[in-house]
């Protein structure tokens, strides 16, 4: 190419290299629409209500993000990650955007509590493909290895609303299969899960998806159905009373090495932070899945491993244990109280995690109902001395289930008393403040939701003519 490349080094200082070369320039300006200077300027100014905090740490990528957005005229502040928690969030006027390289550490290291109306949104910076992509609300994840301004700018604009993001929400081409249960039988699935919630849940999303399901509420439990039968697949949470996941694991990889057989352990874990993937490999485990549980997720996940297993013998349906049965419970008095709510579900659960089916949807928010608003209100009649234990127990089961019916404020002040309480830290008493104000309005708001699709659905049934 008719260049020239050199180097430069010095002991105890480093090495400097640097390319020269020529590259013809063309007359043709052929760039994409969102990397015009026109674009790029509408693109700015639509974020004048926007204040970007950069957590990242010193280096290249930091310096390019700080310059861009300086160049832009965005109002911007840098800040290390680990001094968060000693940031003011105090304008109600603008939305926050915290630029960070992990979205779920970064979360756990902001204060624990803001003023009502603060809106605090989080761009993750990715330097590896595929980009995650997080089915919560206030995140969103760009590639940085390069980082082009235009990219930046759509993430900023993505985050606080303003723009969507080029994929689909979700992956709904087996919807079909959701909505009316395939014909084909995919295996059996074993299930180690303790929260009632969560076990209606993914048993309906495992039904649906075309697996039987057997379920158990503990590993010691799951243990003895695995010495008894053949299964495809194991799907047990990580932390479970008597036996957790990582003990259930260790335990059947003996059985499987003693059957000389091979069936994929996958975890569902509330603690999707730094370290927990790592552990749960570490174990044994072949893969793992966040809670609350999505379906394309679970779908994706369990296509990929459900083809490597290698049970000692076929799993044979006849052979399946009796799933673990619910008492029949009273009906949930859930007449709508009139007046009206701050605190709304999330409209996007019902798709996310049930695509669509209202029926499901509407026998998870009774379980909720039922089983864990009484936690919920014995956790928020806990007082000094605060017994951390059960608080931090308490929280993490409850957590999940808020967040799997759309209870999003609910699930995020459990997660923060959960970090207190792991803490020892008497300032649990902040979260568990705001939880107390919050239960009623969400108990209402889960009464309103579930009565207006049970009505639904019986409507339905008085309009579909008898054939």
């Amino acid at each position: 190419m008719g260049g020239r490349i050199e180097a430069e080094s010095e002991e105890g200082i480093g090495s400097t290299f640097s390319v020269q070369f020529k590259l013809p320039q063309t007359e043709e300006i052929n760039a994409p629409e969102d990397c015009t200077i026109e674009w790029l300027q509408h693109a700015a100014k639509s974020l004048d209500k926007t204040v970007c905090i950069n957590t990242l740490e010193n280096g290249a990528l930091k310096v390019s993000i700080d310059n861009y957005l300086q160049a832009m005229n965005l109002v911007s502040q840098s800040i290390s990650v680990e001094s968060l928690h000693l940031q003011q969030f105090d304008r109600q006027d603008v939305k926050y955007v915290i630029l960070c390289r992990d979205y779920l550490q970064t979360r756990r290291l902001m204060p624990a509590a803001f003023p009502n109306k603060v809106d605090i949104r989080y761009l993750e910076l990715d330097r590896r493909q595929p980009v995650k992509r997080y089915g919560g609300i206030d995140v969103f994840a760009i590639y940085a290895s390069p980082l082009k301004l235009s990219t930046l700018l759509r993430g900023l604009r993505i985050c606080v609303g303003l723009e969507s993001p080029d994929y689909p929400a979700l992956d709904t081409s087996a919807r079909e299969a959701f909505i009316e249960r395939s014909e084909k039988d995919k295996g059996i699935v074993l299930v180690a899960e303790d929260n009632v919630t969560n076990q209606t849940v993914i048993k309906k999303q495992l039904t649906y998806l075309g697996y039987d399901v057997v379920m158990t509420a503990d590993g010691q439990e799951a243990l003895r159905a695995y010495r008894k039968q053949a299964f495809t697949l194991v799907l047990t949470d990580c932390h479970m009373p008597n036996m957790d996941g990582y003990e259930l694991t260790h335990a059947i990889r003996a059985i499987q090495k003693e059957r000389s057989e091979f069936v994929p352990i996958i975890a569902l874990t509330a603690n999707a932070l730094v370290g927990e993937a790592e552990r749960c490999i570490e174990t044994g485990m072949n893969d793992f899945i966040a809670k609350p549980v999505e379906i394309d997720v679970i779908q994706k996940v369990l296509s990929k491993w459900s083809q490597q297993s290698l049970p000692f013998e076929e799993p044979k349906i006849d052979d399946l244990l009796a799933p673990l049965v619910l008492d029949p419970e009273d009906e949930v008095d859930a007449q709508p109280e009139e007046a009206p709510t701050r605190i709304e579900l999330d409209p996007n659960v019902l798709q996310k995690l049930f695509w669509g089916d209202e029926e499901t949807y509407a026998e998870v928010l009774q379980e909720f109902l039922k089983h864990c608003v009484p936690e919920l209100t014995n956790m928020v009649q806990m007082g000094r001395p605060f017994d951390y234990v059960a608080l931090k127990a308490t929280a993490h089961k409850l957590k999940t289930s808020s967040r799997s019916i759309g209870a999003i404020e609910l699930s995020d002040l459990c997660f923060q008393i959960e970090q207190y309480a792991a803490e020892e830290s008497d300032d649990v008493a902040i979260p568990l403040s705001a939880l107390r104000e919050d239960l009623n309005q969400t108990v209402i708001a889960v009464r309103r939701k579930h009565l207006t699709l049970v009505q639904s659905h019986d409507l339905e049934e008085t309009n579909t003519p008898n054939v």
